[in-house]
């Protein structure tokens, strides 16, 4: 069986999980005016069986984690950073979930060797996700975005560059709040299609950026209340389809290129 929660030392720490769901948390805290950190370069860390998890908490002052840390089989990382936090997971094999769990300032991590999937979990704040290049070098990259109580006290933004395709899940409390502005934005240069699911409202920010005449555009909708606010060129091929759920659409440009439907409710 696995050991549970394995909290990592200040020191250099070689730890290896069994067959459960193993988890090991790090934590970064200023002391006597100095960031002590349980997550250093030269930690090696291995999951074992199961889904594992590395977790990061971060309150100093110090923004960069992860140079010179290796994981093998630990699956996910979860970050809250209450102060901005970057996450180098370069030499961390095999991280396909990323979580920003409550955090109160920006969450990045970078060198990921695949496109995880991503969850923004009670938080306003920022989150950017970079991959090797070899991750998205395709023209149909997609990226699974689970969505629970996102953007409640302020607007954000989810990046991650070389995607063409946000599956976005809305579930638990409801992400973002129109008549406030609180929207989360899902921002790729090479984005163009967005597709929504789960059971909670959201308020969705997507500029199809990817889209073209021959190239087509698309944004579903679920059952959900589904609000998204986008942007496309005039000249774009779009197609529209908002489901069931009481829906509202706004749009910087409408054209005969562009296929719009609310789908039922108002």
């Amino acid at each position: 069986m696995g050991f549970g929660v394995s909290s990592l030392t200040t020191g250099l720490d070689t730890s290896t999980g069994g067959t459960g769901n193993d988890s090991f948390a790090a934590t970064a805290a200023t002391v006597a005016g100095a960031t002590v950190t349980t997550l250093n370069a030269g930690d090696n860390l291995k999951g074992g069986e199961g889904t594992d998890t590395l977790t990061l908490s971060n309150t100093s002052a110090t923004t960069a984690f992860g140079a010179g840390v290796t994981t093998a089989s630990i699956e996910n990382l979860s970050i809250n950073a209450v102060t901005a936090t970057s996450v180098d997971a370069s030499l961390m094999a095999g991280v396909t979930g990323v979580t920003n769990n409550g955090s109160l300032n920006a969450v990045t991590v970078t060198g990921l060797a695949a496109i995880p999937e991503v969850s923004v979990i009670a938080s306003s704040a920022n989150t950017t996700i970079g991959m090797a290049a070899a991750a998205t070098i395709g023209t149909a990259d997609e990226m699974t975005v689970n969505l629970n109580g996102a953007s409640t006290t302020a607007a954000s933004n989810i990046t991650a560059e070389g995607i063409e395709k946000f599956n976005v899940n809305a579930t638990g409390t409801a992400s973002g709040a129109l008549a406030t502005g609180r929207t989360v934005s899902l921002t790729s240069a090479t984005l163009k299609d967005v597709a929504i699911t789960g059971d909670a409202a959201s308020v969705l920010a997507v500029n199809l950026a990817g889209a073209t005449t021959t190239a087509a555009g698309s944004v579903t909708g679920s059952d959900a209340s589904n609000t998204v606010i986008m942007t496309a060129d005039a000249t774009d091929t779009i197609s529209v389809d908002l489901g069931a759920g009481n829906d509202v659409l706004s749009s910087g440009s409408v054209s005969a290129t562009h296929t719009l439907a609310g789908g039922e409710g108002t």
